[in-house]
């Protein structure tokens, strides 16, 4: 199915079209897998991933053929459809009978990103709670921010309902220690301090976040666990051994570090010379550097672009190159400086689902943000910095219910905590943990 586009410009483009009718795509394999559905009767040259009246065609067009097969095929990308994916939804429902959520799932979307598609970005928390309450979300409730909407008393019993009708899980046991920092000080001139006596623990398949203002001292702590900067005093441990003789090089063996810009880490022209890099010069064959760079990109969702250049890719993409390049060497902890800046929330939620994965599969993920959404939906543990110390260790729930704690670290409130506190549920933080159990239930199975 995939033909290429043709290389001529829109003058040339047009006139092709004229004079033969359905341009380059008349004897490409997607033309006539389209005529064999019954859609060969092009108005204009159909170009994938082209305008929105280009693709309008098929969205109308196609009551006749199969609704999934149509959709996967043809967009490269749900966010190129906007507003077209809404009304593919309408049509698909308006033809089977059925609910926008059931259809939806049989376009294999999942609920927890229907918002997005339909509207461009992901709705209030708080909306998604009262939601999730079964509270219809009317003009007539004022739902524009949460100290403004309207709940009356049925709302608060719904909101009262929901939270207590599933009770929370027990906290999981203690994981075994992977990572120890122990008394770590450290300064970048003589005399001025940027860390003090940072001291914590990650256990082994842990998902961690580190927040808190610019300058708190979060990416200083990551230099130093990767052997970038020497600390002055204290120690760093990996599986209980002190990192101190290891060199840069060795220490990439088991942690991996993520820069938030992935221009700033790539140095190769193709997918494939960049993820193998790291394992040059090792002792492995080169038949065995071709099997781990192969597994590692199938496991990135980029085997099929294994031979391709690194330009032709979107930044998300290229962020998984990456995190490819420092998967290949099979770390056990990876540090991401901001993995999602700068994404919309499609291309946020497959990074963050693309590492959650990579977590559920052994791997202990740490990352620097300042999206506490970010932090409140994916891991369950945060540390909060502030002026180079470590001021909390703390559930990523109970930090974003601590108002104190808010304003010292700069970091911002959720919703969540002022809509328990408007319904009188506590404790607050119970109220969020409940919230994120059913959101991960959304999100993983669509119901």
């Amino acid at each position: 199915l995939g033909a290429a586009r043709p290389r001529c410009g829109a003058a040339s483009a047009r006139a092709a079209s004229r004079w033969h009718g359905y341009s380059a795509y008349s004897f490409s394999p997607l033309f006539f897998l389209l005529r064999f559905w019954g859609a060969a009767k092009l108005p204009r040259p159909i170009f994938l991933r082209k305008t929105a009246n280009q693709r309008k065609f098929l969205i109308y067009k196609r009551l006749s053929i199969d609704y999934t097969i149509t959709y996967r095929i043809l967009f490269d990308e749900v966010t190129a459809m906007n507003a077209d994916f809404s009304r593919t939804l309408a049509l698909l429902r308006q033809e089977k009978g059925i609910s926008q959520r059931k259809a939806a799932k049989e376009l294999g979307i999942s609920q927890a990103l229907l918002s997005h598609y339909e509207n461009g970005i992901r709705e209030p928390l708080y909306l998604t709670a009262m939601r999730y309450a079964g509270i219809a979300i009317t003009p007539e409730k004022r739902p524009a921010h949460v100290d403004t909407v309207v709940l009356d008393d049925a709302d608060t019993a719904r909101l009262h309902k929901w939270f207590h009708a599933l009770p929370l899980p027990e906290p999981d046991p203690a994981p075994e220690h992977l990572l120890e920092v122990r008394g770590l000080g450290f300064g970048y001139t003589k005399g001025q301090s940027t860390l003090h006596d940072i001291s914590f623990s990650i256990g082994k398949g842990e998902m961690v976040s580190i927040v808190g203002r610019n300058g708190a001292g979060k990416s200083t702590l990551a230099k130093l666990i990767c052997g970038f900067e020497t600390p002055e005093q204290g120690q760093v441990l990996l599986n209980g051994r002190d990192l101190a003789q290891d060199n840069i090089r060795r220490r990439a063996q088991h942690i991996g570090y993520v820069m938030q810009n992935p221009n700033q880490m790539i140095s190769k022209t193709m997918i494939f010379e960049e993820v193998a890099l790291a394992l040059q010069g090792s002792d492995m064959t080169q038949e065995q550097i071709r099997q781990r760079v192969e597994d590692t990109l199938k496991v990135c969702g980029l085997y099929p672009f294994r031979n391709w250049p690194i330009s032709a890719l979107s930044f998300g993409q290229k962020k998984r190159v990456t995190i490819a390049s420092v998967l290949v060497q099979q770390p056990e902890l990876i540090i991401l400086d901001e993995p999602t800046a700068g994404q919309d929330f499609r291309h946020y939620t497959d990074i963050m689902e693309f590492l959650r994965g990579l977590n559920e599969q052994g791997v202990t993920v740490v990352m620097i943000t300042h999206d506490m959404h970010l932090m409140l939906e994916y891991t369950p543990r945060a540390l909060v910095f502030c002026d180079g110390q470590l001021i909390a260790d703390r559930s990523a729930a109970a930090v974003l219910c601590d108002p104190e704690l808010i304003e010292q670290a700069a970091l911002k409130e959720t919703s969540l905590f002022t809509l328990a506190n408007r319904c009188g549920i506590a404790p607050a933080e119970d109220f969020v943990e409940r919230f994120i159990r059913e959101d991960r239930e959304v999100r993983t199975h669509g119901c």
